[in-house]
């Protein structure tokens, strides 16, 4: 399915209503194909210690397994399933939502070797009912992300395989060409969805998240696309990094002005 901008302003128009009646409280119905039993739990990350910190959990049985609990505004946090240590990250809000995993296509790892796990992510799965996670799923699954994955991946490769040094610098400046070129994409894309919908913390994740592999961008700019964020996004965690990572370079940085002395 392509996705537009116009599709997801539709889509949003028409669940406007729906965290009206439910504010406060998450209720995630889950299914997953590949597994029948097992725990499952409801992870996120703390930003101070960058460790996944369990909020809820409940049993799996016949693929099927349900959380409810509080919630003070959307965000983005991951499902855990063990035996196996199979992982997805979704964004969870208040109301209904329903959750649809296939274990089939997971993408594999093992990282014992490193005193790390091993484990499988989710990829093919689904979440009815975020309008958060279809802005999400809207700018990962756009013609142009997929695109830029699958060119990078190939450039990667190309890299690897390369044998000499001159090689090597010409495949890494043209990579660095295209992703300074898609990165242009990338940030039109946000500011245009945050611009259009101020209020969505998606918005407002996926310019924590650019910016972290961005942080060149002037700090006038970045300081200029947070006065657009309004509740509940202005209140999210996303947000306030954000701001914190503004005000430690406005000070942190001062301007130097030079005294040319007159002769």
């Amino acid at each position: 399915m392509k996705y537009t901008l116009l599709s997801i302003v539709t889509l949003l128009l028409m669940q406007g209503c729906k965290n009206s009646q439910t504010d406060g409280k998450y209720t995630l119905h889950g299914q997953i194909k590949g597994i029948t039993s097992g725990t499952v739990k409801l992870q996120r990350l703390d930003d101070a210690t960058r460790q996944s910190i369990t909020i809820d959990s409940t049993v799996l049985q016949n693929g099927k397994f349900q959380l409810t609990g509080p919630i003070d505004r959307p965000e983005m946090m991951s499902i855990k399933i063990e035996p196996g240590n199979w992982s997805a990250t979704l964004f969870i809000e208040s109301g209904e939502l329903q959750f649809q995993a296939d274990t089939s296509g997971s993408t594999h790892y093992d990282y014992t070797a490193y005193g790390d796990s091993k484990g499988a992510i989710l990829r093919n799965f689904s979440l009815i009912g975020s309008e958060n996670q279809d802005i999400f799923d809207a700018f990962e699954k756009h013609p142009k992300s997929l695109a830029a994955k699958k060119m990078f991946e190939q450039l990667n490769k190309k890299y690897e395989a390369a044998g000499k040094s001159e090689e090597k610098e010409a495949i890494r400046a043209e990579m660095e060409a295209f992703g300074d070129k898609h990165k242009i994409w990338e940030l039109h894309w946000i500011d245009s969805i945050t611009q259009q919908h101020p209020s969505l913390v998606a918005g407002a994740y996926l310019l924590e998240r650019y910016q972290l592999f961005n942080e060149s961008m002037p700090v006038a700019e970045l300081d200029k696309r947070l006065q657009v964020f309004q509740s509940p996004a202005k209140e999210s965690n996303y947000i306030k990094n954000l701001q914190g990572k503004v005000a430690v370079k406005k000070h942190c940085c001062p301007v130097i002005k030079l005294q040319i002395s007159k002769r």
